[in-house]
């Protein structure tokens, strides 16, 4: 064990602590694991103050917003499956146009901030956590992973 100086808040062991405190940890990392452990909790804790939703209104909001995405994605490709020209597939994306533009200028002006944009780690780091997120999940649905 080796005693340290937080230089963030942490949560270790289940635990908060604030910067300065000294505490013991088995390593390096568990102080690092910890320093993150208190950014998603100030995160999560700053998302419930700014929405005023609770988890389950999120999860309503992600469930239709996903909804919406899998119905438009499956009109498209239904549409572009079946396209003999240039203009039908114009035809099978037209519904989708202005919707889209308007959106899209909506995140261009700043009026609308994506999640992604404050990414500490980018798109790159959101598929990463998407592709661990969804092995775990396979291997719990099928018995073969671990917890930890």
């Amino acid at each position: 064990m080796n005693q340290i100086t937080l230089s963030k808040d942490a949560i270790i062991g289940g635990k908060q602590y604030p910067a300065g405190t000294q505490v013991l940890v088995a390593s390096q990392e568990v102080a690092q694991r910890g320093y993150k452990d208190a950014r998603r909790a100030a995160a999560r804790h700053q998302i419930n103050q700014m929405t005023g939703a609770d988890e389950f209104s999120l999860l309503g909001t992600t469930n239709k917003t996903t909804q919406m995405l899998l119905w438009a994605l499956c009109n498209i490709v239904v549409g572009l499956s079946s396209a003999n020209s240039f203009h039908d597939l114009r035809a099978a994306c037209e519904p989708y146009k202005d919707i889209s533009q308007g959106f899209l200028d909506q995140v261009a002006s700043g009026e609308v901030q994506l999640a992604h944009q404050g990414e500490e780690n980018g798109i790159p780091g959101i598929v990463a956590e998407f592709s661990q997120r969804a092995s775990q999940i396979f291997q719990a649905l099928n018995g073969t992973g671990t917890t930890g």
